[in-house]
C-alpha cells in the first residue's frame, strides 16, 4: 500500500512536472544598433514559419473588407528577424505601433521575442506598468494559440498515423479470411484428388499415376503455402495490436496535454 501511494505521488510529480508554463519575460536586443526592451516566450512545439504566420493574422486581423483595403504587412528583414510598421493593437494601447519580431529555433521550440514600438518609444522603456502588463498578456494569448496549434497537429498526425495502422490490421483479417477460403476449397479439393487416386489404382497407367501425385503435391504445397502466410498476417497482427494500444495512450496523453495548455 505504501509503495501504491508513493508510486502515484511520484506520477503526480512526474505529470506536474511535465507540464510547459508559458511565460513571458523582458528582455532587451538591438534594434538599430540600440538596446530595446523586448517580450520574450518560448513556446514548446513550435515552428518559425507557423508563428510568424499566426503571428500576422492576429496583428492585422482579416475579413471580408480587408480585400478592398491596403493593410500593413510583415516584412522580412533578415533571417529570424520581421518588422510590421502602422498597426494598431486595442488590447495594448490605442497608439499606432511598429513591431519588431525576432524568432530563435532551439531543440524542441522557438524563442519568440517581439518589441513594440509607440510613437513614445518602445514599450518596457517607460515605467507604464499597465501597459506592460497588457503587452505581455497579449503575447501569452498568443503563445498559448501557437502551442495549441502545434500540439493540434501532434494529434492529428498520431491519429492519421493510428487509423493507417487499424487499416493494416483490417487488412491482414481480410486477407486471412480470403486465405482460409482457399484453403478449405484446397483441402476439399485434395481430398477429392485423393480419393479419386484410391479408386483408380487399378485403372491408372504408372505415367498418369505420377501426373495426380503430382497434382496432389501441387495442392499440398499451396495448402502449406497459405497456413504459412496466415501464420505470418496473425504474428504481424500481435505486433500491430501492440503498436495500436501504445499508439492509443499516446494520442490520450496529447489530449491531455493539449486540454492542460492555458
Amino acid at each position: 500500500m505504501k509503495y501504491f501511494i508513493f508510486s502515484v505521488l511520484l506520477f503526480g510529480t512526474l505529470y506536474i512536472n511535465a507540464q510547459e508554463n508559458i511565460e513571458v519575460k523582458m528582455s532587451e536586443l538591438a534594434i538599430d544598433s540600440l538596446m530595446q526592451p523586448a517580450f520574450v516566450v518560448e513556446i514548446p512545439q513550435a515552428d518559425d514559419k507557423t508563428a510568424i504566420k499566426m503571428w500576422e493574422d492576429q496583428l492585422v486581423p482579416k475579413n471580408l473588407l480587408s480585400t478592398f483595403k491596403k493593410l500593413p504587412s510583415m516584412e522580412k528583414e533578415d533571417k529570424g528577424k520581421w518588422q510590421i510598421n502602422g498597426i494598431v493593437i486595442d488590447e495594448i494601447c490605442p497608439d499606432t505601433l511598429t513591431v519588431f519580431t525576432r524568432i530563435t529555433s532551439l531543440k524542441d521550440r522557438i524563442s519568440f521575442a517581439a518589441l513594440f514600438k509607440t510613437p513614445a518609444g518602445f514599450i518596457g522603456s517607460n515605467e507604464n506598468n499597465q501597459m506592460e502588463q497588457r503587452t505581455s498578456a497579449y503575447l501569452r494569448s498568443y503563445a498559448v494559440q501557437v502551442y495549441k496549434e502545434a500540439v493540434q497537429k501532434e494529434l492529428d498526425d498520431l491519429e492519421k498515423e493510428l487509423k493507417k495502422m487499424e487499416n493494416n490490421y483490417s487488412g491482414y483479417d481480410k486477407d486471412n479470411r480470403k486465405l482460409e477460403r482457399k484453403s478449405t476449397e484446397g483441402e476439399s479439393a485434395l481430398k477429392t484428388m485423393n480419393a479419386s487416386v484410391e479408386t483408380s489404382t487399378s485403372v491408372l497407367t504408372e505415367e498418369q499415376m505420377k501426373e495426380k501425385q503430382k497434382e496432389i503435391k501441387k495442392e499440398e504445397k499451396a495448402l502449406k503455402k497459405y497456413t504459412n502466410q496466415m501464420d505470418r498476417n496473425s504474428d504481424k497482427q500481435k505486433k500491430l495490436s501492440k503498436e495500436i494500444k501504445n499508439q492509443e495512450e499516446e494520442i490520450k496523453a496529447t489530449k491531455e496535454k493539449l486540454r492542460n495548455i492555458k
